[in-house]
């Protein structure tokens, strides 16, 4: 992509103090290492459809999906969103080169795919200060009315853009995409209005708030039933399975407590009985310690249960509510107008 996602412009000396200036006001992401394409045709939503083992073709327009695919094992690999833009078209949004390629393989006379992923930039405005930093006259009626995923195509600051209300913090906040030629020209708007941070603040953002990363949480190799979506996947399918591991959310003392830690072997093995597998960590100062995501055996989750990281870099490793961050999702569906008593919008869509 023409930008680096660890652009740095204007940052604080550290990605926790950037998540908090993120969760008390807003804060502004380069997220165009995004891979995008766009599926049309008569055959797209039936081909998507097996793709993440999710229904799209009863989507309204301008929503937005997510889903998870899942490997011939029934191991998921990746996760992404779908939006509809009419009847037969669709535009899907990726972390992994591999979920493009393969719709990339299946043009044919009823089913077209173009990658778009040079074509534009995607930045994330999040927090819930979003709409006063941004000024609200600057702001079309449009977007101030979009509901929890849902998406419109509009202009900001004189830019076309496409904004999407969702983001990877737990926070209020939306998603810009914006075509190349613009993209500068809408930066620097956006940045002239509020601070930026580079994908390292957005990490520690979407471990409090309980979000998977595909090359983090994902190369662990569990099924879908670990990872306790049911409102994405509910029951009558394979979600349905009794888990025998579960994705959970941690706290831990640390020697060197990590700025953000990786599995250092890419793939943590299945974890024994009264172990931790952990795949994310960071310094939280929500919780002032050390919070992190792993995977336990369903068996190990009883009350007053403490886990052993076998890598030994953490210790008194205690499960918490995942996600740790506003447990039960209140506020990203919440209005602008109050963080104390938000004006809860319509839910139309799950995260």
């Amino acid at each position: 992509m023409a930008l680096s996602f660890e652009r740095e412009r204007g940052l604080s000396s550290q990605p926790w103090q950037d998540a908090l200036v993120c969760r008390r006001s807003a804060t502004l992401f380069d997220f165009s290492f995004m891979f995008s394409a766009r599926i049309s045709g008569p055959d797209a939503a039936f081909t998507i459809e097996r793709y993440l083992g999710r229904r799209v073709s009863d989507m309204a327009l301008n929503t937005i999906r997510y889903g998870v695919h899942s490997d011939a094992r029934g191991m998921v690999i990746s996760d992404l969103t779908v939006w509809r833009v009419s009847a037969d078209i669709f535009d899907l949004m990726s972390g992994a080169r591999s979920d493009i390629s393969f719709f990339e393989g299946l043009t044919s006379n009823r089913l077209s795919v173009e990658e778009t992923s040079d074509q534009s930039r995607v930045y994330a405005i999040q927090g819930p200060q979003c709409l006063s930093l941004l000024d609200r006259s600057q702001v079309p009626a449009d977007v101030e009315a979009l509901n929890y995923f849902q998406f419109t195509d509009t202009k900001m600051f004189g830019v076309p853009v496409r904004c999407g209300r969702l983001g990877y913090t737990g926070e209020r906040g939306f998603e810009l995409i914006v075509a190349e030629q613009f993209a500068e020209e809408l930066w620097r708007s956006l940045r002239e209005r509020m601070p930026s941070a580079t994908f390292a603040t957005a990490d520690v953002l979407r471990i409090e708030a309980g979000f998977i990363l595909f090359c983090n949480d994902l190369a662990f190799g569990a099924d879908l039933s670990a990872f306790d979506l049911p409102r994405c996947y509910p029951s009558g399918n394979a979600a349905e399975k009794e888990p025998s591991v579960l994705l959970v959310s941690f706290i831990a003392q640390s020697n060197q407590p990590p700025v953000l830690w990786q599995h250092p072997k890419g793939e943590p093995p299945w974890p024994s009985r009264g172990e931790l597998a952990v795949t994310s960590a960071c310094f939280s100062p929500l919780a002032n310690a050390t919070l992190g995501l792993g995977f336990a055996l369903t068996t190990d989750l009883s009350d007053g249960v403490e886990l052993a990281d076998p890598l030994g870099d953490f210790q008194s490793v205690r499960i918490t509510s995942r996600p740790y961050y506003d447990p039960l999702k209140l506020k990203v569906r919440g209005g602008w107008d109050s963080l104390l008593q938000p004006r809860f919008m319509k839910d139309t869509e799950s995260a």
